[in-house]
């Protein structure tokens, strides 16, 4: 904002919602007070600017804090240690260390009584010791300090030695607008609180691989190759338990198969050091839900992680107030997601209480019942994700991948049946059909994820679905265009065993309300293909035959 443009705003200007704001600074103000003036009516705010005398600031630490007045500092190195100001030359006396650190300290504690709003702007100081590298460190001192006070740390931009020198005003003019803009932003917004709970998902994010499907041993979380983002995130997570935060899981996965890396004798984490860890196939957004109202937090207090961009989204979407946070699909991604969790749990006091935290909510939820919650309805945002199915005829040639994802495929897995390649053949031989389906969307390529082999008659023996790709309604886009193009007998035939790991397919038949008899679930084939009409138009749907 310009001068003009700070002053026409102002013309007239009036608004029932006011505040008033203690700008305190050693120097003078000059036209700061205007434009913070014209940023606080840019947001429909009666701004009264109160400033205090020139060089006066030490002496307002010491007078009592006024209530109902927002106070902002905004400090320059000299504020800190006095020796350094510009305006009274270089200091010929050379100060001990220890003395500056002294100093340092005591008047950093009058500031942090105060409860404002803090800036700091790194203006360059003056020389105090006789080695240039002590002078550097001081200056990174400085700046340690100014961030004890949670303040906001600005460039050497925003001062003008020409304009201190010449008329004790240290902001630099083209920069009063924009110093402005940050101040009236950084008052009007509500502090934000440290976070309570940090919930996450395990498979992909707590350790590399899906443990339903390739077993504990299979998974991996040390330091070492694609374990090594997955192992510092752990000890990330354990450092946070030991300063309070409470930890929990939500996988969708079968409890003993959650439980299992946190029970090995080298795990970094292990299962006491949640408060809980949820299990199910039920929506992560209710669950979630439902253990906030057990801790007796409020959503605000919560952290949700998981790799999954449509997880991420039903919890958004359901849960407002949570904050949720993608784990990268890229290591390089992964130092940003390290420094987002450590600000969102920063705290300055470490209590004994805080390291019994967990154990604490632990005894808690031991003795009480599950809280009931509603899922979200994710069809907005499934539609929105542009989903791309590609289904291939492999029945003679390139059944590598769908050979494989038959014999690896866990959960959601019609009947945990496993072929051989040549037992595979041998049904294609006699008539029988394979199909695969790959999936792109926004977000990436997702590979082949679905394969299905049907016999001669046109019954199903084998539909697998990659567990990564749940909770799209891939498997009802999929199963519908097979109704609709492929299949011409009266039902959808699919061989139907219950395993221990296959519990996402039982709730998909039931949700589709297929008829269970003897080994087989059965559905009307063109009731099925017309109900499934609305998931299909989520998708493009390209055919390779």
């Amino acid at each position: 904002m310009k001068f003009l443009q700070a002053h026409s705003l102002l013309k007239g200007f009036s608004s029932d919602k006011k505040q008033r704001l203690t700008l305190v600074m050693s120097g003078q103000p000059e036209n700061l007070s205007l434009f913070l003036r014209a940023e606080y009516a840019l947001r429909g705010v009666d701004g009264e600017i109160q400033t205090i005398p020139f060089n006066t600031l030490h002496q307002y630490l010491l007078t009592p804090q006024e209530s109902g007045v927002e106070e902002c500092f905004l400090l320059f190195p000299w504020d800190f240690l006095p020796a350094l100001d510009w305006r009274s030359g270089v200091n010929e006396t050379l100060l001990a260390v220890e003395e500056i650190a002294q100093r340092l300290d005591s008047i950093g504690a009058l500031f942090q009584q105060r409860n404002a709003h803090f800036f700091y702007v790194q203006a360059p100081v003056l020389p105090l010791y006789a080695n240039a590298a002590e002078n550097l460190r001081l200056g990174k001192q400085l700046v340690a300090l100014a961030l004890q006070l949670n303040a906001e740390v600005l460039s050497a931009d925003f001062f003008s030695l020409t304009s201190y020198l010449n008329f004790g005003v240290p902001v630099a003019s083209n920069q009063s607008g924009e110093l402005a803009d940050i101040i009236i932003q950084t008052v009007l917004t509500p502090v934000s609180q440290p976070r309570k709970v940090l919930v996450t998902d395990l498979d992909n994010v707590m350790w590399h691989g899906v443990i339903g499907e390739e077993g504990v041993a299979g998974v991996k979380d040390r330091p070492e190759a694609e374990g090594y983002p997955h192992f510092i995130y752990q000890t990330l997570l354990r450092k946070l338990k030991n300063q309070g935060v409470l930890l929990a899981a939500v996988s969708k996965n079968d409890p003993d198969l959650a439980l299992a890396p946190f029970q090995r004798a080298n795990a970094v984490l292990r299962e006491e050091d949640f408060v809980t860890v949820l299990a199910s196939y039920e929506g992560k957004a209710a669950q979630i839900n439902a253990l906030m109202a057990q801790l007796n937090l409020g959503l605000d207090a919560c952290v949700f992680v998981d790799d999954n961009p449509v997880e991420i989204a039903a919890v958004a979407q359901a849960l407002p107030s949570v904050t949720c946070v993608t784990f990268p699909a890229k290591v390089d991604g992964f130092a940003a997601l390290v420094a987002q969790l450590d600000q969102l749990f920063s705290t300055t006091t470490l209590t004994e209480e805080d390291k019994q935290r967990t154990r604490l909510y632990r005894t808690r939820l031991a003795g009480m019942l599950p809280v009931a919650s509603t899922e979200v309805n994710l069809d907005t945002f499934l539609r929105e994700l542009e989903m791309v199915l590609h289904i291939a005829d492999r029945t003679h040639a390139q059944q590598e991948r769908a050979v494989q994802l038959i014999n690896k495929t866990n959960q959601f897995n019609v009947n945990g049946v496993r072929y051989t390649e040549a037992e595979v053949n041998d049904i294609l031989q006699q008539g029988g059909r394979l199909w695969t389906a790959s999936l792109k969307d926004k977000h990436g390529d997702h590979g082949e994820i679905i394969a299905c082999l049907m016999d001669r008659d046109e019954h199903i023996v084998s539909l697998v679905m990659s567990c990564r790709v749940m909770q799209r309604k891939v498997e009802q886009a999929f199963l519908g265009w097979l109704a609709g193009q492929v299949l011409t007998k009266e039902h959808i035939s699919l061989r139907y065993l219950k395993t221990e790991r296959n519990t996402p397919v039982e709730h998909f038949l039931i949700a589709e309300q297929f008829i269970l008899i003897d080994g087989t679930a059965r559905i009307a084939r063109q009731d099925f293909a017309q109900q499934q009409q609305t998931v299909m138009s989520w998708f493009t749907l390209r055919v390779q035959e």
